[in-house]
């Protein structure tokens, strides 16, 4: 265990802590959310950052860190659904980043039984970008209406960004997935 998985573990063991900061009430509340938002996602950076730089990529970081990644993504809109932050149409573009997840998260299950890792689209970079952004900017709540009251705005464009790039990378990964299969490889 390599300081990239401790990173990763970090970041599963924040999940719950940010999402029991959504029962803080107020500006605090939402500078806590924020902070540990913030500070769970440089570690999605940082950890892959560590592992290949110190030759620690290994089996368990490459199965911890999408996992980790789906936890505190799919964590944090859940609660801003929950709370009213991400309501009405929006809610499309929550379900198609939940569903990306999920069907990306069994093609990968699928390709690595074969032994056949899913290679990350460079779009799906992009994505998180505009997905983590967004996530920012709506958990931050009534701070960010003080920096600018066009930013909550801004977020939920970002969100739906981030939902166009989720349906386009998983038709991708799906396309692929379905090259390995008609190949003989992936079947689970």
């Amino acid at each position: 265990m390599g300081l990239a998985n401790w990173l990763t573990l970090g970041r599963i063991a924040a999940v719950p802590l940010l999402l029991a900061l959504f029962l803080v009430p107020g500006p605090e509340g939402e500078g806590l959310r924020l902070a540990i938002f913030l500070a769970a996602s440089a570690t999605d950076w940082l950890d892959g950052w560590i592992a290949r730089r110190h030759g620690e990529v290994s089996r368990l970081g490459a199965a911890l860190d999408p996992a980790a990644d789906k936890m505190l993504v799919l964590g944090a809109m859940f609660m801003l659904a929950g709370t009213g932050t991400i309501e009405g149409v929006s809610m499309f573009a929550a379900a198609a980043i939940l569903l990306r997840e999920i069907i990306v998260s069994g093609i990968r299950e699928a390709l690595g039984r074969a032994d056949r890792p899913l290679t990350t689209a460079a779009l799906s970079k992009w994505k998180a970008a505009a997905q983590m952004s967004a996530l920012a900017i709506l958990i931050a709540g009534s701070l960010a209406d003080r920096v600018h009251p066009l930013l909550f705005d801004l977020g939920i464009g970002l969100l739906w960004v981030a939902a166009v790039l989720a349906v386009w990378t998983g038709v991708g990964y799906a396309k692929e997935a379905l090259r390995h299969v008609g190949q003989g490889e992936g079947k689970a």
